[in-house]
């Protein structure tokens, strides 16, 4: 269980979308969780996949198989690398099903979730915030419930997160630095002493690596990132030092004498109340000071001791290796991750209102650890008592709700559709300036008032909005409706009426007068002409209205921000004039275009018409069809019923398209299934002879239709008439 909080902590810190093209910024397409994982697997364990691959496998453009199999290959080499020691293989599945359960849950938001215009800074950035940040704290505090699984680290700081530099220094101390300041702490020795003592029991007979660890450990220090071998060389299991810094308690077995030796240790290092509360697992600084005072039962002395030498034991150099690799890895992800959001910004730099990834970090901070004391004070009570105080303690915070409405328990059941809906609003509107809008205030007065007016006047504005909205409503139904629309002239408000069911179809009318004569962007207006092409194509009009709607769409400014939408609509139009190849070039067109914008779930729904149309009429290919298949099963809202295997839906979705999809417009010829035609040349004559008697008419006519016979019928199962006739 350990190895899958570890390495949510880290990918957390990892999340790099995959951009394809550095210079093109506008591929405005939610990283897949493949893409996250990857470079996750890349910054810990290298690149060993070609580009095409990864390519492949981050847009789901591979086999299933494959994407099974390199998903499997991912996991298994993050947890090779983390040289996790100890961990079972029941547990390392456990992990994977978690892992792949949250991947679950940031499916369900990418398929509500539509990214307009909005850039890949943007889209991190928000995704950042609004899912992962909240959602993996949540994960890693409940993981480390009921014990620590670092209780030999500081306890008073995120030691895997940049954080504040000691004393007057303001800049950020990296990772790596910190690690290594914990484990020169532990050896309290000179370095090249450490250096000296290492090669002598390791029996080394040249100083070169001696001589390169020392360099090394100096420039980690100072914020140089390690490379993998450098960490496996410096420190290999045989690596045998004396750690002088460490507390150690074998053959003291009387608790006062335990007691005695842990105060005198404290004594020796010059461990202050104020350092105490930083490295070991006690926060009050007041409890800390009274067990120093031997001013507590013997039960909190106890704890003191046990607690003080989980912090200060002599570490394995397994565990050096691991929580290297764990720094180094968040370390790298930071820095990649800090220079596309903020690409003018010092790693180092502790201002979060320049280094935006801080707000990050406190948002992470602030879940993790009410998370940790919802345990601790309502946890004996039963997970609801847990779960209500938890919420009742973000309810009171200085957090937009917003932020953390994907972990909060009362909402499990709507709140990843709910997410992709405020994601969308937010991807809609855009950012100006390409500034990243602030998620969280700094920790100075100055930024959490402006941060409360700021939060303030968007909930007045909301609300505003809303009574807007409903008067407009009111006013279109009960009053002058013209009246009412010359004075709003909103796009989001109009375009809102618009999509509310209950008005009447002149109501419409009048709406999309008013759009149409307003200045808006160029792809709300293709917003609004779009809604009004699928309405026309519903109620079955004459094709060469929808013809010279499609046509001059693709003519006018803002048509490539909704151009997947229109080519699937023209692909569905196509389909009710019979026209079923030039509907596959469209569908494929808009699958394409997928790739570049986020649609929501428009892309599974593209994959199921797409994979019903190609199987209409022939035969099921499994290299050809089961992309269809995949991208259903990735990008389409599938209810529990609707999941089965690929034959199963290849049948399912021929029926969906004789079904449902197919609707000929008035005056279109309706044509059948090339099945029927199939069977009315070869099985009706079959029947109509073993009718009538007829065995030699029957044996002629076999005969002379032999090739006939033989081939695959138009039809999903590819059967042949004579496997028919086996099988009746």
């Amino acid at each position: 269980m350990g190895t899958y909080a570890i390495c949510l902590r880290i990918l957390f810190h990892n999340f790099n979308a995959l951009r394809h093209n550095e210079k093109v910024t506008l591929l405005a397409i939610i990283p897949s969780f493949e893409a996250i994982l990857l470079q996750f697997h890349q910054s810990l364990c290298g690149s060993p996949y070609s580009t095409k691959k990864k390519r492949n496998f981050v847009t789901g453009q591979t086999s299933l198989d494959s994407q099974w199999d390199m998903t499997g290959e991912i996991l298994d080499g993050i947890f090779a690398a983390l040289k996790l020691e100890n961990i079972d293989d029941l547990a390392l599945d456990h992990a994977k099903l978690h892992i792949l359960s949250m991947a679950n849950a940031y499916k369900e938001v990418g398929l509500n979730t539509w990214t307009f215009e909005a850039d890949a800074r943007q889209i991190t950035w928000d995704i950042l915030g609004y899912f992962f940040a909240p959602g993996v704290a949540r994960i890693i505090a409940n993981w480390n419930l009921p014990e620590l699984l670092d209780k030999d680290m500081p306890s008073g700081r995120f030691w895997y997160l940049p954080e504040p530099a000691e004393g007057k220094d303001s800049r950020l101390k990296m990772p790596v630095a910190q690690v290594v300041d914990w484990l020169l702490d532990l050896l309290d020795m000179p370095l090249e002493d450490f250096a000296e003592e290492r090669a002598d029991k390791l029996d080394e007979n040249e100083d070169s690596v001696s001589e390169s660890m020392i360099r090394s450990l100096y420039k980690w220090k100072n914020g140089t990132l390690p490379d993998l071998y450098s960490i496996d060389l410096y420190f290999p299991d045989k690596m045998d030092v004396s750690y002088r810094g460490v507390f150690r308690l074998e053959g003291i077995t009387e608790p006062e004498d335990r007691f005695k030796a842990a105060f005198e240790f404290t004594e020796k290092r010059g461990l202050t109340l104020e350092t105490l509360q930083m490295e070991i697992n006690i926060s009050d600084p007041d409890r800390i000071k009274r067990i120093m005072a031997g001013d507590t039962d013997a039960e909190q002395r106890a704890e003191f001791v046990e607690k003080l030498a989980d912090r200060y034991a002599p570490p394995l150099p397994s565990t050096i290796r691991q929580r290297l690799r764990i720094a180094r890895t968040v370390q790298e992800g930071y820095t990649r991750l800090l220079k596309f959001l903020c690409p003018e910004v010092d790693a180092d730099c502790s201002d979060p209102d320049k280094n935006k990834l801080l707000q990050i970090f406190t948002l992470f901070k602030l879940i993790y650890n009410l998370t940790t004391e919802a345990a601790v004070q309502k946890g004996h009570m039963g997970e609801q008592a847990e779960n209500e105080w938890f919420e009742e303690k973000l309810f009171k915070s200085f957090v937009d709700p917003k932020l953390y409405l994907s972990i909060l328990p009362s909402e499990k059941d709507t709140a990843n559709h709910a997410l992709g809906t405020i994601l969308s609003r937010r991807f809609e509107s855009g950012i100006l300036d390409r500034q990243l809008p602030d998620l969280m205030p700094a920790e100075n007065l100055e930024s959490f008032v402006e941060h409360f007016k700021t939060h303030k006047k968007i909930l007045e504005e909301r609300h505003d909005d809303q009574v807007r909205f409903e008067t407009l409503i009111n006013d279109l139904l009960s009053g002058d409706p013209d009246k009412a629309l010359a004075g709003e002239d909103r796009y989001d408000i109009l375009f809102d009426a618009l999509r509310n069911p209950g008005l009447p179809i002149e109501i419409h009318h009048k709406l999309f007068e008013r759009i149409f004569s307003l200045s808006f962007a160029p792809w709300k207006t293709m917003q609004a002409l779009l809604f009004l092409l699928e309405g026309i194509i519903e109620n079955n009009p004459p094709k060469e209205l929808v013809e010279s709607m499609l046509e001059e769409s693709k003519l006018l400014p803002g048509y490539d921000v909704l151009k997947t939408r229109f080519s699937y609509n023209e692909g569905l139009h196509r389909i009710r004039c019979n026209d079923f190849d030039g509907a596959i070039k469209c569908l494929r067109e808009a699958l394409k275009d997928c790739l570049t914008r986020s649609y929501g779930p428009l892309r599974g729904k593209i994959a199921k018409d797409l994979f019903a149309l190609e199987v209409a009429n022939q035969k099921l290919i499994k290299t050809n069809h089961e992309k269809h298949y995949r991208d259903m099963l990735n990008f389409y809202p599938l209810k529990t019923e609707e999941f089965m295997n690929f034959e199963d839906m290849a049948a399912h979705v021929y029926e969906y398209f004789w079904a449902e999809l197919y609707k000929p417009y008035q005056g279109v010829p309706s044509i059948k299934p090339a099945l029927n035609d199939d069977l009315d040349k070869l099985l009706g004559p079959i029947l109509r002879y073993l009718l009538e008697g007829d065995t030699e008419g029957l044996a002629r006519w076999l005969k002379k239709n032999k090739r006939s016979l033989k081939k695959p019928l138009r039809y999903i199962r590819g059967d042949t008439v004579l496997i028919c006739l086996i099988t009746l």
